[in-house]
């Protein structure tokens, strides 16, 4: 035999712990009842449209929906089948190499520098900053070297690095072939030149870069 509405309305009271007659009132004001956090919530706000249900809303509201689906998800490493990361490693790319450690970090694969006492001085807490530090450098086969020390330790290597006399590359740090970045750290021009001429930057593209900022700038330098 099929069912009535009326019964449907009795088991859903039911359910709900209520009267028929309070369970009707209640619909009849726009509420929902949710079977997941056993509380009345307005329909039209809480609940997620679903077409296929007598009401056309959601069993559950939102709130318990996405509850359930973040305690369902697992997350997973991303690979392709070169291995881990999509892109090839650039030799002295900086950003490329901390941005492949963040990955690992997101994917789970490798700790929160937080989690890893100090390389150096040993700490561990949260009243200190900790980091990962490309204490090899940036080239191709370093990108993934990498040691977890705090912001203190991390300021008083790169105090070190300051006297370093040649960058990654080998490149000595002469007045001829160093400039100054807008952080204050030093740069080698040959590493910028060969960064350039992969990026396709030869003379004539900086003369056109002059000269549209000289003209951006009213014939001023």
């Amino acid at each position: 035999m099929a069912q009535t509405k009326e019964g449907a309305e009795k088991i859903c009271a039911e359910k709900c712990g209520i009267s028929l007659e309070e369970y009707r009132k209640r619909v009849s004001d726009g509420e929902k009842y949710c079977y997941c956090c056993k509380t009345w919530k307005v329909a039209n706000v809480c609940f997620g449209r679903d077409s296929t249900r007598y009401d056309g809303f959601c069993a559950l509201c939102v709130i318990c929906r996405n509850q359930k689906s973040k305690d369902r998800y697992i997350p997973k490493p991303r690979q392709s089948k070169a291995g881990s990361f999509y892109v090839e490693t650039r030799d002295g790319d900086k950003q490329q190499a901390r941005s492949r450690v963040n990955t690992l970090v997101r994917c789970g694969r490798l700790a929160r520098p937080q989690d890893v006492p100090c390389f150096d001085c040993g700490h561990m807490g949260d009243d200190r900053r900790h980091e990962y530090d490309h204490y090899l450098g940036y080239s191709s086969e370093h990108q993934l070297h990498v040691q977890a020390v705090c912001h203190i330790c991390h300021h008083k290597r790169d105090n070190l690095k300051a006297k370093q006399t040649h960058c990654i590359r080998g490149h000595e740090f002469t007045p001829e072939n160093t400039f100054r970045k807008p952080n204050g750290n030093r740069g080698c021009k040959e590493c910028r030149k060969m960064h350039d001429k992969n990026r396709g930057r030869d003379a004539e593209y900086w003369r056109e870069y002059r000269q549209r900022k000289k003209e951006k700038n009213g014939g001023n330098n």
